[in-house]
């Protein structure tokens, strides 16, 4: 889709770099995600799982967090209300994400410490490009931008879950905690992806719904519930194969996520 020529070229550049922001960050928490969970279960499990998974996705994280931030520099005031602000915020998270990693080599870290520091940097990123939407002008264009931003959320939600469940599985199951960090976990993915559903385009609404509706998504489900129900303490969930299944999940939220982008209007 191309730019409508009564668009302005402030609005034509604010269009642009929405788009380029949400590509982004979105590949960014991508592997922000994945380090997240590869980082919980390694952890939970003394060391035992994905320790030759690290050094790779460490660096796959790495380099698309130096991307990321070249972005928001460079998009600067076309899209930030405070662009240094959001740089130093990104900053100290991304510091905060290199002082976990010694900690893990250390042998000092859990689990929980893991969650918690890579979910302050997912929620700057997703922050970032709620500024980036707020400044998108008005109608379709602005609608998709929600669209595209709800579907990151809704991701966002199915990554932390991959996390904190495969943690658990690990020692054995859900406790209380988590059980109630479930229930919160999908209640908000279904208010995003309900969200998604109204404002996306209709071929992308329905590219989700085969997205839920598949093995991966299907299997998911069938776990949630299995964990939740009252007996669920004699329920044993192999963690490696948990982790595999939701990540099979999220890969495809992230097509449609990048299928959505392909609707936004640009200049070339």
């Amino acid at each position: 889709m191309t730019l409508d020529e009564s668009v302005s070229p402030a609005e034509a550049r604010r269009r642009e770099a929405f788009l380029q922001l949400a590509r982004g960050v979105g590949a960014l928490l991508h592997e922000s995600q994945r380090e997240r969970g590869v980082s919980a279960l390694h952890v939970k499990s003394g060391r035992r799982l994905f320790a030759a998974d690290l050094a790779a996705q460490r660096a796959r994280t790495d380099a698309r967090a130096r991307g990321a931030k070249e972005l928001v520099a460079s998009i600067g005031l076309t899209l930030f209300d405070d662009a240094p602000g959001a740089l130093d915020r990104l900053g100290a998270a991304t510091r905060d994400v290199v002082a976990v990693r010694g900690e893990m080599e250390r042998s000092v870290a859990t689990s929980d410490r893991v969650l918690s520091v890579f979910s302050l940097l997912n929620a700057e990123l997703l922050a970032a490009v709620d500024d980036g939407a707020a400044h998108v002008s008005e109608g379709e264009v602005r609608c998709l931008a929600f669209a595209s931003l709800a579907l990151l959320h809704a991701k966002e939600k199915t990554g932390v879950e991959r996390a904190r469940l495969g943690a658990a599985f690990v020692t054995g199951g859900l406790d209380l905690q988590d059980r109630v960090a479930l229930a919160e976990l999908v209640a908000a993915r279904t208010s995003y992806l309900h969200m998604y559903a109204m404002t996306a385009p209709v071929p992308v609404a329905q590219m989700l719904r085969r997205v839920l509706a598949a093995p991966p998504a299907v299997e998911v489900r069938r776990i949630e519930d299995r964990v939740s129900a009252p007996d669920a303490r004699a329920t044993t969930i192999d963690a490696a194969a948990w982790f595999s299944t939701i990540s099979r999940k999220i890969e495809m939220l992230g097509d449609v996520a990048d299928a959505t982008l392909s609707y936004f209007p640009h200049a070339s």
